[in-house]
């Protein structure tokens, strides 16, 4: 039996050279980027790694907008520069990119806006076979872990999956979860869609699978899933829908949709993972 997510999240980091040992080494005090977060606009507060999830959890009915975990310094450092970056353009602001995001359809308008994979062809070549060696393991919120503070890390160690002494969590003032790549203006670059593609796609998955989000970096998205796909015909058509969004958790993971598809059974949170440079 093999532990097949978890091994392919941190082998697809691992490839990259995007390792760290020791989490606590990839900590920078804020004051360090001061500059950055001086025009970054949201509230955000500190936590324990390990109670990233349950401090999160908590803020989702606490009033104060809607929480998104960014992981450590260097992620929000990143949220914040990524934020600055798109703020350039004075016309890109969030209710523009809400009101973009009305129009968008899917898969049309994805398919359109990066000349995506042909479902056919999609079907024909990345489809696979359904695996049988796959032990079930919770992803929970990874931009609370090593697997993602990987900016400062130390190419030849090995991720660990371990909680990071800290997190950071953002408070976007919107009551609803798909709303936030917008606010935070997150997206753009290479094949990582602009905000509003993030919007439209994230409002129809919550409507289907009660999926909110729950961390975001500036590579990297996790949802968590109120309702999991339970049966593998829906996986797949899941999974399919994931590889149109972000075709790299297959091409760079799982190699397969098939698999991917059989990771999402049961799985309360749906991992996303851009291979760009935010700002690309």
């Amino acid at each position: 039996m093999i532990d097949f997510t978890k091994r392919w999240l941190m082998s697809a980091m691992s490839a990259l050279g995007f390792v760290s040992a020791n989490p606590a080494a990839a900590q920078l005090d804020t004051s360090s980027f001061a500059e950055e977060l001086k025009d970054f606009p949201y509230e955000f507060i500190t936590v324990d790694g390990a109670m990233a999830e349950a401090e999160w959890l908590r803020l989702t009915t606490a009033g104060r907008g809607w929480p998104v975990v960014v992981g450590g310094d260097d992620n929000l450092r990143i949220m914040a520069e990524v934020f600055a970056f798109n703020s350039e353009d004075p016309n890109h602001t969030p209710a523009a990119i809400l009101k973009a995001a009305e129009a968008i359809k899917f898969p049309e308008d994805l398919k359109a806006w990066h000349d995506a994979y042909d479902l056919s062809v999609m079907e024909k070549d990345f489809v696979g076979e359904w695996p049988t060696d796959l032990e079930p393991y919770d992803l929970g919120i990874s931009v609370a872990t090593d697997i993602a503070d990987c900016l400062g890390g130390i190419a030849g160690n090995e991720l660990t999956g371990k909680f990071l002494p800290k997190v950071h969590i953002v408070l976007v003032p919107t009551d609803k979860s798909w709303e936030t790549p917008a606010y935070l203006k997150w997206g753009g670059g290479n094949e990582c869609p602009p905000a509003e593609y993030h919007v439209a796609r994230l409002k129809l998955w919550h409507e289907n699978f009660g999926a909110d989000v729950a961390g975001m970096s500036g590579d990297v998205l996790n949802l968590r899933v109120r309702k999991p796909v339970q049966e593998k015909a829906e996986a797949i058509a899941v999974a399919k829908e994931q590889f149109l969004y972000c075709s790299d958790i297959v091409l760079q993971g799982t190699n397969d949709i098939a698999t991917l598809a059989a990771t999402l059974v049961g799985q309360r949170y749906w991992y996303f993972w851009w291979n760009y440079a935010p700002g690309d």
